[in-house]
């Protein structure tokens, strides 16, 4: 995946049109997605050039992963379920922090930024018209490849 993503980096500098100043720079950002279309990683690529000289870059790229949490549909008591609430630790059993600021109507939530290598851990809550939350899922481990 990172030599893709040097690659990438690469062909998209070398087609920059740069006109030789005496320092001339050109800023570019980077930004590599997965088939989905969802963000994965940005980074701003910068490119100086002086008269007479080979263009060279440096830079680096921090590759940010992301998963799709997923659960089954609650059962509603005695009021309608309005939503679920995400909670995440990097810990087993927590504790946990809720990622979600308003509950997800949806079966899914979408959790990006997470870093390589890590191991993270989930819990789902459903919450009622009532503003009641449901006690919590069984806790649900996934772990993000290191590159």
């Amino acid at each position: 995946m990172r030599r893709l993503l040097y690659l990438v980096a690469l062909l998209i500098l070398a087609s920059m049109p740069v006109k030789a100043q005496q320092h001339a720079t050109q800023a570019l950002t980077l930004t590599v997605g997965s088939s989905s279309g969802a963000q994965q990683a940005s980074q701003a690529l910068t490119l100086t050039v002086s008269a007479g000289a080979r263009a060279q870059a440096t830079f680096s790229l921090t590759v940010l992963h992301s998963l799709i949490v997923s659960w089954l549909a609650g059962t509603p008591g005695a009021n309608p379920i309005v939503g679920y609430n995400v909670f995440r630790s990097n810990r087993s059993r927590g504790p946990y922090s809720q990622i979600n600021s308003t509950p997800v109507s949806g079966l899914t939530y979408f959790d990006p930024g997470l870093t390589s290598g890590t191991t993270y851990y989930y819990v789902v809550t459903a919450v009622d018209s009532e503003a009641n939350q449901s006690l919590a899922s069984p806790e649900a481990a996934a772990v993000v490849p290191a590159p």
